[in-house]
């Protein structure tokens, strides 16, 4: 049974038929300011965390060739490899001839800089370019950044920005990078419909440290269960139920402290009661001591998982402009992430349930994948090529993993299997009315849905399966067809290897 329209903002955030585009809402000037208090941190202290280069220049001198920088290396570092390298961004310019200049500046850079895995085009690429008429001429739902050059307000603004909220199996809150505008004049335009808005503001870099701090201090995890986690999760070959697996034990800490606290809280009622019935002063006031100290430790507990949700958003705000890489922060956050709705009462005896698990898994190789872009930058300054194989190959070795203990065959190679699942997936988006389902479909699945997109994967099997004994047949037994076939795959293999 679908779910009835939801009636305000909040509410169809909530229940995931859109994403909060002002979540991950931030001016350069914000940016700029957290890049500088943040290089002053690493002047104090021993070890440093090195400012993205898209927030080296002062907001008062930047002009459209340096903002073309800013963009492309944004993008770069924080959108590229997101939905498996299928992430779009758009800029949004007051008008045609800005456009026209920025995708010069654009193509300069990155000619400059030989960046080949960058393309700027209008249309069906990475980067669109795009002026106010252009706005609603690209795929939405890959939509995962904004960048804005120009004035915004009222139902302008709202309807630009919710461009971006379109959900997307695996697509995170976006990115907005706004040049322009001052955050209050956009939170002012989303007010009269969405009263409760909020941007996330972080005003100073060395609070992620102080949240991280009070993680520590709460003692519901071990830094042992974070580095194993994190080893876990950045090993393809492991399962999700293997990083669950390292969350137990601080899952295990919590319930228990939790119970106890419960336990303490009804039995010092109990005893006031009595002690109030029976007239005993001292006892009563024991109670009310053990009772407000059972209070105290309850709001410990709960002010962890706030914690964890501060430290997360912070993280995700600032882990933009301050590269952070692997080191604790990295590891801690997605040890968070995951840990956080485990703590959950609901949650304490059972595993996360499987719409959450999808997401997760694709945060998972987002991260993945990022983690192989820095590691290859790091060896091989300025060579995109080797940076995108790297993240390719991890994402085929993630899914041969998944394929492997569904499609049996001891002959079958894990290649072969990656193989047919391509040919099944492009086959089905042959298929109209799959286009677009999926390009419409609301974040929580519907089962009736999955049934029919069931039916379609069969039909699609079935499908193939008649095309490729046709092909095969004639590559079998026409000796002209086998021959032409195999200098066209000689031409294809020799062109990819020039």
């Amino acid at each position: 049974m679908n779910k009835a329209p939801p009636s305000t903002f909040r509410q169809a955030i909530e229940e995931g038929f859109i994403l909060d585009v002002l979540k991950r809402y931030m001016t350069y000037t914000m940016a700029s300011k957290l890049a500088e208090q943040q290089r002053s941190l690493d002047k104090e202290r021993e070890r440093t965390y090195p400012v993205f280069p898209w927030v080296q220049w002062p907001p008062d001198s930047l002009d459209i060739e340096r903002k073309a920088m800013v963009i492309i290396e944004h993008f770069r570092h924080h959108v590229a490899r997101l939905l498996s390298g299928q992430a779009k961004a758009v800029l949004i310019t007051p008008s045609s001839q800005a456009a026209v200049r920025y995708q010069q500046a654009f193509q300069h850079y990155t000619a400059t800089q030989q960046y080949q895995d960058i393309q700027t085009l209008h249309d069906y690429h990475q980067v669109i370019i795009g002026t106010h008429k252009f706005q609603g001429d690209f795929p939405q739902s890959t939509l995962c950044a904004l960048y804005v050059d120009k004035k915004l307000a009222g139902t302008d603004c709202v309807q630009t920005l919710s461009r971006l909220n379109r959900p997307y199996p695996g697509k995170r809150t976006p990115f907005i990078l706004d040049f322009v505008n001052p955050p209050e004049q956009i939170l002012n335009a989303f007010r009269p419909d969405y009263p409760d808005a909020e941007l996330t503001t972080v005003s100073n870099p060395e609070g992620i440290y102080q949240l991280q701090a009070q993680l520590d201090e709460a003692r519901i995890y071990t830094w042992q269960d974070v580095e194993s986690f994190a080893a876990a999760f950045f090993d393809p070959k492991q399962a999700l139920d293997r990083l669950h697996y390292h969350c137990q034990p601080a899952v295990d800490r919590f319930r228990e402290r939790y119970r106890e606290v419960t336990k303490i809280t009804q039995a010092a009622q109990q005893a006031e009661w009595k002690a109030t019935a029976t007239g005993d002063r001292i006892r009563r006031e024991n109670a009310r001591h053990d009772f407000q100290q059972a209070g105290e430790a309850k709001e410990t507990l709960d002010q962890f998982k706030k914690n964890l949700t501060s430290f997360i958003c912070c993280y995700e705000f600032i882990s933009q402009i301050v590269d952070y890489g692997d080191q604790e922060l990295e590891k801690l956050n997605i040890y968070a992430r995951y840990l956080h709705p485990l703590l959950e009462e609901k949650q304490w005896d059972e595993t996360i349930d499987d719409l959450s698990a999808g997401e997760f898994e694709h945060y998972r190789l987002n991260k993945i994948c990022e983690q192989e872009f820095k590691t290859a930058q790091q060896e091989t300054q300025n060579k995109p090529r080797n940076a995108e194989k790297t993240g390719c190959q991890v994402e085929k070795e993630f899914l041969i993993a998944r394929l492997n203990p569904l499609l049996a065959g001891e002959r079958l190679s894990g290649q072969d299997r990656l193989n047919y699942l391509h040919t099944i997936k492009d086959k089905l988006l042959e298929n109209p009315a799959i286009a677009a389902q999926l390009e419409n479909q609301p974040q929580d699945q519907d089962p009736l849905l999955l049934n029919d997109f069931s039916q379609a994967v069969q039909q699609a099997v079935m499908e193939s399966l008649k095309n490729h004994h046709e092909i095969a047949a004639q590559l079998l037994h026409n000796e002209v067809v086998a021959k032409e076939f195999s200098r066209f795959l000689l031409d294809l293999l020799l062109l990819k290897h020039e």
